[in-house]
């Protein structure tokens, strides 16, 4: 019985040991297992990139052959052996007689790795155009194909993997909860249903989707199948405005309402602009919206490279009271051409609209498309001088003024004058602005006697409004604004209303039936003003107190912040090639 009860323990222990050592190998398997999974994953992964450069090492070779020879066209292709992979190029010239340029090729490379398993395919599509004079070498467009070939990961879990070109980091969104930041892998159950929105990246365009969903749109759905897919997310960078920008924005605390096509003024010193980055002339500056791609209008007002000063003007679509208003700054573009467009930015309800610089020594520039441009009493008469904004003119008090031709533009029951203003004295009656049917009939003038600013209105000698309010001193800028809104007359200083005394009994239209303006000037005892004058604008609407505040804020330069300079590279852009050398730059800037 002894023996058997050792027999007994004996097979026991050997169970036991068996147990043990099975429940080792499979923890052992397990984790060999895993990280077989993982090391592969990785290895596809790295695979992958190794393709990449490959297929654009080809891209590049494509494009010295092209710089060398213009009339290059490979179309059965040609291959570039690497130590890891293998590159294959065609290049087919003019593919598109539609192209952009002259001497247009489409390049097709592909990058393969040599790997047994897991080996990874990578196909750029580019297409350029060379300037057979110039040799300059223009990319039309960039485009990534990815396809993994080779033994996919055995998992029980099909994997989805979800890419971008040509940037990553791009944050995909999904109603199935399957989003993520390019590039991810996730496990998805086969039968899944999967849904992948690509979203707008600034300074880029979205082409489609590739991979296993081919589509233009934006988002994508589909069943999770049971093989590992791959989604990819291609966009191509817009055509390059500048390899530099700058967020600036606009201080919602300063609006007090939304306001529509509001211009804004833009002042760059050296305090907030590196002048050295961008052409002398300012023509490769460019305002986008705060997607990066939506180009605004903008009038360039100056553009003083050497003394490092510059106003521009842009058009903002919306500018919101509650939020602040995002947009940027372009610039570094050195073959740029100049994108301003000045009658856009003003909008329709704007008559005229005088910067006050000179156009010549004889005439000063409506912006506006009514074509309401000054003429001095003569040339330098007055002259251009420093102002709160650029330049300004300068009246002697004695005769100079700036006279604008009869226009219907002027006739509007509503009305709103506004003028930057810095006096040298106020000795007698000075004359700011001046219109007139018949003069000394039918007229408004708005003129200054040291005490108060009067706004004059008469109608066949008949007084209809006669509004006085205390008045400000010499020697400094002031924002003043007068508003006709239907009912009555308003005053603004510097962005403030002021109480008005005197008759107010509304205006009268019979004396703008056909017009005639003057600035520096009133026919009232030809009073003259003496000082300057700057940014005067004429509105055939009556402006809102929080446009009239956000404009004083704007052109007193405190509307806006700058923020840090960012520097892009992109893919797609220009890069130069002379003709016949053997230099090769890739993509200048």
């Amino acid at each position: 019985m002894k023996l058997k009860a050792k027999n007994f323990k004996g097979v026991s222990a050997l169970v036991m040991i068996l147990g043990i050592t099975s429940i080792a190998i499979a923890i052992v398997v397990t984790l060999s297992l895993i990280t077989y999974f993982e090391s592969n994953s990785t290895f596809l992964r790295q695979k992958s990139s190794e393709a990449l450069l490959i297929a654009e090492s080809g891209v590049y070779d494509a494009l010295y052959k092209i710089s060398q020879n213009k009339n290059i066209n490979i179309p059965d292709g040609y291959s570039l052996d690497f130590e890891n992979g293998q590159a294959t190029i065609t290049i087919e010239k003019n593919m598109d007689e539609s192209g952009p340029m002259p001497g247009f090729f489409m390049i097709n490379s592909t990058g393969s790795t040599k790997a047994v398993i897991g080996k990874a395919n990578k196909e750029l599509e580019v297409k350029a155009a060379i300037d057979e004079t110039s040799g300059k070498i223009t990319i039309i467009s960039w485009k990534e194909v990815e396809v993994i070939t080779g033994t996919p990961t055995t998992t029980s879990t099909p994997q989805l993997a979800v890419r971008s070109t040509t940037i990553t980091g791009v944050s995909i969104t999904s109603d199935s909860g399957h989003g993520g930041t390019t590039n991810y892998t996730q496990d998805i159950a086969q039968g899944t249903t999967v849904s992948l929105t690509a979203p707008t990246i600034p300074g880029y365009t979205f082409s489609n989707w590739s991979g296993y969903i081919s589509s233009t749109s934006t988002t994508i759905s589909f069943s999770m199948p049971a093989n590992d897919t791959i989604c990819i997310a291609n966009y191509e960078q817009l055509f390059a405005i500048g390899p530099y920008r700058k967020k600036i924005t606009i201080d919602h605390n300063k609006v007090d309402e939304n306001l529509t096509d509001f211009p804004v003024l833009v002042k760059l010193t050296s305090d907030n602009f590196d002048f050295s980055k961008a052409r002398s002339d300012g023509y490769d500056i460019r305002f986008t919206a705060s997607d990066g791609e939506t180009l605004l209008k903008y009038e360039r007002e100056r553009h003083d490279a050497t003394n490092e000063l510059a106003e521009y003007w842009v058009k903002i679509p919306s500018v919101s009271s509650t939020a602040d208003t995002e947009f940027y700054i372009y610039y570094g573009k050195s073959d740029a051409t100049d994108g301003a467009d000045p009658t856009n930015v003003w909008d329709s309800n704007f008559k005229a609209r005088y910067s006050m610089k000179d156009l010549t020594t004889n005439m000063i520039e409506d912006s506006t498309p009514n074509n309401n441009d000054g003429t001095k009493k003569a040339a330098n008469e007055p002259i251009e001088a420093d102002g709160q904004i650029a330049k300004a003119q300068s009246f002697d008090g004695s005769n100079d003024y700036v006279s604008i031709p009869a226009s219907q533009s002027f006739a509007s029951a509503n009305l709103t004058i506004s003028a930057w203003i810095n006096a040298n004295d106020f000795a007698q009656w000075r004359g700011l602005f001046y219109i007139y049917e018949a003069p000394l009939t039918d007229y408004l003038i708005i003129r200054n006697n040291g005490s108060s600013l009067q706004l004059l209105i008469e109608d066949n000698n008949a007084t209809k409004v006669n509004l006085a309010t205390p008045s400000f001193g010499t020697s400094t800028w002031v924002n003043i604004v007068f508003v006709q809104d239907g009912t009555g007359w308003k005053y603004y200083k510097d962005g403030m209303e002021k109480t008005l005394t005197g008759t107010n009994s509304g205006y009268c239209t019979s004396h703008l039936t056909v017009n005639n303006v003057r600035i520096g000037y009133s026919s009232w005892s030809l009073n003259y003003f003496n000082g300057l004058i700057d940014e005067v604008r004429i509105s055939s609407v009556a402006r809102s107190s929080a446009w009239i505040k956000a404009s004083y804020n704007s052109g007193n330069n405190t509307l806006l912040k700058y923020l840090k300079e960012e520097t892009l590279f992109s893919r797609r852009g220009i890069f130069y090639v002379p003709i016949n050398t053997s230099n090769f730059f890739h993509f200048f800037r």
